[in-house]
């Protein structure tokens, strides 16, 4: 698995079908919309099939400039995820909040329990937050100075639960609110069983032996740490072989790479076209901190995805 900040440049432009030809070496990486890594410069789509499939399943783009070459981050890729230590105060080191990040609210006793969704706009160096105003069913939630509530956050590492104490809510010059520091701060157990719905460009080969090349491109419908449901073109593979697969996840600034052998557990043809099978797979051999990318990933996805 590699770790990489990926530098896109300027903003990203829809590629045409005759920009992408099958088994040429691409000058450029390309993205899906949302700026997931797609395929990396230098790669080639093995067929026409394949460019066909990139073009139905996803929407490809590239930048506007030369400079998007993948970078790769400071430090060993790859390096497995410690625990991260406690401060003197119990709160875990790798505790922070960043401009951007999705708050879950509790809502307070007596309303219906929910999550209000907010988002950090700014904090100031003794951790006191400004954030947006709580919507919940899309209606703001409306908290009072004084009024202490439970939030969950999402680092891009972890996922932590705190209170903090309404300080203020402002009006001007636009409305939002201002949050005590944190306290009570605990890192919540990420579970392992989270499945969301997705869009990801995998590419896969079938086959016992790996011998370092992928035959085709598939889609990625949902993922959880666990495994995959996975569209691909015609019946490649049966219900007990192994596929192996790369693919990549965006949390925060990150493309992450994985890849990984996944038994098919079930094949089934597609209700929406009759051309492709959906591959229900399990990863067979995901290291320790692909669990943790992947965790990252789906929390991150579950959390934005419901904010929208």
């Amino acid at each position: 698995m590699e770790f990489k900040r990926l530098d896109r440049g300027s903003a990203l432009q829809p590629l045409l079908p005759g920009e992408v030809l099958p088994q040429t070496k691409l000058d450029w990486p390309i993205f899906d919309a949302d700026g997931t890594l797609i395929a990396e410069r230098g790669q080639m789509l093995p067929s026409r099939e394949d460019r066909d499939f990139l073009f139905i399943h996803f929407e490809p783009h590239r930048t506007k400039t030369d400079s998007d070459a993948a970078l790769a981050l400071d430090g060993p890729a790859g390096t497995t995820a410690a625990t991260a230590p406690e401060t003197e105060n119990g709160t875990p080191a790798d505790f922070s909040l960043q401009t951007g990040h999705v708050l879950r609210i509790k809502t307070p006793k007596g309303i219906k329990e929910a999550h209000a969704l907010s988002r950090v706009i700014g904090q100031t160096s003794n951790q006191t937050t400004f954030v947006s105003p709580p919507i919940i069913d899309g209606k703001p939630l409306r908290l009072l100075a004084g009024e202490e509530i439970q939030i969950m956050a999402f680092s891009g590492k972890s996922i932590f639960e705190f209170r903090c104490t309404v300080e203020s809510v402002a009006m001007t010059p636009f409305e939002y609110l201002i949050l005590s520091k944190p306290f009570d701060v605990r890192r919540v157990k990420l579970r392992r069983s989270v499945r969301v719905s997705t869009r990801i460009a995998c590419w896969l080969a079938v086959g016992e032996r790996f011998q370092g090349a992928y035959d085709m491109l598939g889609a990625i419908r949902d993922i959880s740490v666990m495994g995959a449901s996975l569209s691909a073109r015609g019946r490649v593979a049966e219900a007990g072989a192994r596929l192996h697969l790369r693919f990549s996840v965006r949390t925060q600034d990150y493309d992450i790479e994985i890849r990984t052998p996944a038994i098919v557990r079930n094949v089934t043809v597609s209700a929406d076209d009759p051309s492709l099978c959906v591959y229900g797979l399990e990863f067979e051999a995901l290291a320790p901190v692909e669990h943790l990318a992947l965790q990252c990933f789906v929390n991150e996805h579950s959390i934005n995805t419901s904010s929208r």
